[in-house]
């Protein structure tokens, strides 16, 4: 089974918190157990690089961004998801695929202490998505306060609900519900959703599977914040001062002077073949820097190779190890007018380049919106066919034909993967295409907008 996490860490980094929040992750699994490690070998300076802002890229061709939105600096996480990509006419589309208001849950009234009374949405307190984007899972606070600190402190009967989309969030399911301070950390490739739940406040944490309500133990050594997992379900739990631990306690990337909790792995960790991106918090000589590091398997023993240096903070989204290719989001530099804003951006890790995606993201020297927050959380890489004018969902049938095998049935609004095959048949043309679901079949061209 794999397990993927993208929960949202930017309000830690924009505010200064030191709770234990997630941090998001996408992993893939070794085969058996790393042996400890008392130390990592030290890098030399050719090793490590400091990346440095290039020339402003266009939007890329081929890609769908998955985009956490709304407020930047401030309590609470992402207000919503959008799914943006460029269409066969070069436009930009921008969908919203998670709305909270536009769910069937009531409104929240907080009072001020004013006395006047607000209403407000559910607020997404966790969030989860593969690394293809196909499945999703929310974790929303429909009632009192569900986060770890500050305004949004949980209350004795606060709830959470846990939702999952297995079409690319087009559709989403009530799967669980529970308190006080119940969250999304990741999706096992079953569908399995692992959550964490502060009991009570500074009684430890638990690890939850639903639906299957399974705990999940944490190794004597580990942190209080979840772990990355790999794609097997294998559990590698972060401890304080960088490392990653197995579910048995042996260390597979032992604590390292000046590199501080583990934020995102991104790759394939297949002995003597995988390799994996990990972002990581650094500290040198008491000034706050991040970084992202590469790693090569040695056996079932990762290697390090380069570290690459940045004074802004930055999350990886996706990583291509063929190219050296990622797509990351940064909080660009000066002018002033920038700093703190959070920017996707493509990056070259063979330069050390990162080129912005200025144009689609920032407006008058501003962050746009309704983008705001703009953190990648996931992305999808291909050619492009949305489902539309169904009225009800799209048959993927195993022939061009419409008396061909119904292998799926998918929503208005579901992004297909098009792998550029037509055919003519009854009913018209027939594309090949995908679903998020990874079944492969042929689809009706007069209900796909390309």
């Amino acid at each position: 089974m794999r397990l993927s996490i993208v929960p949202f860490i930017a309000l830690l980094a924009a505010c200064g918190s030191n709770d234990d929040r997630p941090a998001p992750s996408n992993t893939a699994s070794p085969t058996g157990s790393a042996s400890a490690q008392s130390a990592m070998p030290s890098m030399s300076p050719a090793d490590v690089q400091t990346l440095r802002m290039g020339p402003d890229a266009p939007f890329p061709d081929n890609m769908a961004l998955i985009v956490e939105t709304g407020c930047w600096g401030c309590e609470g996480g992402p207000s919503s998801l959008v799914r943006l990509y460029k269409d066969r006419a070069s436009t930009i589309r921008s969908e919203t695929i998670l709305d909270p208001a536009a769910l069937d849950y009531p409104k929240q009234t907080v009072v001020a202490p004013d006395g006047s009374t607000h209403e407000y949405a559910p607020s997404v307190n966790g969030l989860a998505v593969i690394p293809d984007a196909s499945v999703m899972a929310v974790s929303l606070c429909i009632k009192g306060g569900c986060g770890t600190g500050g305004l949004s402190s949980w209350e004795a009967d606060s709830v959470s609900a846990i939702l999952r989309s297995t079409d690319g969030g087009v559709t989403w399911n009530e799967i669980a519900r529970g308190g006080p301070a119940l969250f999304v950390v990741g999706l096992l490739e079953s569908g399995e959703v692992l959550t964490m739940n502060y009991l009570q406040p500074l009684a430890g944490v638990e690890f939850r599977t639903y639906p299957g309500n399974i705990v999940v133990e944490q190794p004597s050594g580990a942190s209080n914040y979840p772990p990355v997992l790999t794609a097997s379900g294998q559990a590698l739990w972060r401890t304080s001062a960088g490392g990653l631990l197995l579910s048995d306690g042996a260390v597979f990337i032992p604590d390292r002077s000046g590199i501080g909790v583990a934020r995102r792995m991104l790759g394939d960790l297949t002995p003597d073949k995988g390799s994996f991106l990990l972002g990581v918090d650094l500290a040198e000589g008491g000034v706050s820097a991040y970084g992202l590091e590469t790693y090569a398997m040695n056996g079932s023993v990762p290697s390090r190779q380069r570290l690459y240096k940045t004074s802004q903070f930055i999350v990886p989204g996706w990583w291509s190890p063929k190219d050296d290719r990622a797509v990351v989001t940064i909080n660009v530099p000066p002018p002033p007018e920038y700093l703190g804003v959070p920017v996707p951006a493509l990056l070259d890790l063979a330069s050390g380049e990162y080129r912005l995606l200025r144009d689609t993201f920032v407006r008058d020297q501003r962050p746009y919106q309704p983008y705001g927050r703009s953190l990648v959380d996931a992305v999808q890489v291909g050619r492009f066919a949305r489902v539309v004018n169904t009225g009800s969902c799209l048959q993927i049938r195993a022939e061009p034909s419409s008396s061909g095998e119904v292998l799926d049935c998918v929503a208005d609004g579901v992004l297909l993967h098009d792998t550029g095959e037509s055919r003519s048949g009854d009913s018209g043309t027939w594309i090949a295409v995908t679903t998020p679901s990874g079944n492969q079949g042929w689809a009706s061209a007069a209900f796909l907008e390309r």
